[in-house]
């Protein structure tokens, strides 16, 4: 019994040195700050349910805090330095929150498996290597890696933005993380993308429909023979069954039973010359 009182004896104590005291905290919108006190985990409410950033904190009991001030770049420097640093590849932002993969493999203090949020994170730009902090429940932005080469990122942003397949992608000096960072930003843009390389279902699909004047749209597999193209022809979209080989299964218009004489390049013939007659009509 005595044990469990001297517990609390002490526990009062520390509350007691924490009310009125200031401390400093990353406050995230809408989010409670956490606090230890005697061991214990506090989540303190701030007056400001809006501030979002590094803050300077009055505690006036141990459910809420007052927002009084910003801490200086010195002090948000020493607070960050009492975690771990870990270097992670930024992928981009999902929701107003940045995410990233670890940099590097060789990481001992902490693993991670997969995409995790990075924090309050400034003057970012997708594909970056950054600094970030780990306080055990959340990653905080610090800096951007200064000694990873800028050009890697700027030429991933570059290729996102003309739509580059992942597979093709070609930097020298670039590392998994980064190619990572890429085939899933790209899969955000482009939800119907099946990887493929020269030879491939994806790249047959292309060259099929390029030869005969169409453009691919998307397409998506409904099992090992069978997928659904969809795609363009003067301007109007188009959507059929074909299988494995681009034999036509269903062409989406009325061919009198007859799908099964067409591939996928001969049926963008039918279609462009149904489109004149539409069109002379």
């Amino acid at each position: 019994m005595s044990d469990s009182i001297d517990l609390i004896n002490k526990f009062a104590a520390k509350e007691k040195e924490l009310v009125g005291s200031k401390i400093l905290a990353p406050v995230l919108k809408g989010a409670t700050v956490r606090v230890r006190v005697g061991g214990v985990i506090c989540e303190l409410k701030t007056n400001d349910r809006q501030f979002e950033g590094f803050a300077v904190l009055e505690v006036k009991n141990l459910r809420s805090a007052k927002i009084v001030g910003e801490p200086t770049l010195k002090q948000t420097a020493e607070y960050l330095g009492l975690f771990p640093c870990l270097r992670l590849v930024l992928i981009n932002q999902f929701d107003g929150i940045w995410w990233g993969l670890m940099a590097s493999t060789g990481e001992k203090r902490i693993q991670l498996t997969g995409p995790v949020p990075i924090r309050l994170t400034t003057r970012a730009s997708a594909f970056s290597t950054v600094l970030v902090r780990c306080d055990g429940a959340n990653f905080w932005y610090e800096t951007a890696c200064r000694k990873r080469n800028p050009a890697i990122a700027r030429y991933l942003r570059e290729s996102l933005e003309k739509r580059v397949q992942p597979e093709q992608i070609r930097f020298s000096g670039m590392v998994p993380a980064e190619s990572l960072a890429y085939h899933m930003a790209y899969l955000r843009s482009n939800p119907d993308y099946i990887a493929g390389k020269p030879g491939t279902l994806d790249e047959r699909i292309r060259q099929a429909l390029q030869h005969s004047g169409a453009q691919l749209d998307a397409f998506w597999q409904q099992n090992s023979d069978s997928l659904m193209v969809r795609f363009i022809v003067d301007g109007r979209t188009h959507v059929c069954h074909v299988s494995s080989n681009l034999a036509l299964r269903s062409a989406g218009i009325c061919l009198q039973g007859q799908d099964g004489k067409f591939d996928l390049a001969s049926l963008v013939g039918v279609i462009r010359e149904s489109n004149k007659m539409d069109d002379e009509w």
